[in-house]
């Protein structure tokens, strides 16, 4: 009679969860899944937002700048007479048309000055994107912990009630027979 008593006791004692209550914390689940996946796609955008106006920094303002500087640097080393200049080569090269040999090294000064001015552009592209990229990596990942651990957390919440919920279930019908 006592362990009977005890066994009743025991079965009685235990925490009613309702079953709402898996549900629910099933619901929460999805929704932390939901609001994972809409601050991964926020943080892409701004990212993709930062990049892009470093990039139309760099095309409208820096570009021409370094053009305009090695123009003068140009210049300069043709006033100097230490190097000939490609600007005076190009404008002779310009006013006689006929002379093969003048447009064939307007066209090869004018190669080397564009690799100059494309190859310090995107040098200054590469070194303003870096640290956007780290940082977009970090954040990304922190995002990715973050949520993994959240998500990870409610699915032993649910698990957790739904089992009770079943061991509670099994008592009742216990209890009932």
């Amino acid at each position: 009679l006592l362990s009977l008593l005890s066994l009743i006791a025991l079965i009685t004692s235990c925490a009613v969860i309702p079953k709402e209550s898996v549900e629910l914390s099933a619901t929460v689940g999805r929704d932390v899944v939901n609001v994972y996946q809409a601050h991964k796609e926020l943080s892409t955008l701004l990212f993709t937002r930062m990049k892009k106006d470093i990039n139309a920094f760099v095309d409208d303002v820096y570009a021409p700048y370094q053009i305009g500087k090695l123009l003068e640097m140009d210049f300069s080393d043709a006033e100097s007479g230490e190097f000939e200049s490609m600007t005076g080569s190009i404008l002779e090269a310009a006013k006689n048309s006929s002379d093969i040999v003048k447009q064939k090294k307007a066209i090869s000064l004018m190669n080397d000055f564009v690799s100059v001015v494309h190859e310090e552009v995107e040098i200054y592209r590469k070194i303003l994107l870096a640290p956007i990229e780290e940082q977009e990596l970090e954040v990304m990942s922190a995002i990715d912990r973050s949520y993994n651990q959240i998500i990870y957390a409610n699915s032993i919440v649910t698990g957790h009630l739904a089992s009770v919920r079943k061991v509670h279930d099994a008592q009742e019908d216990v209890l009932n027979k």
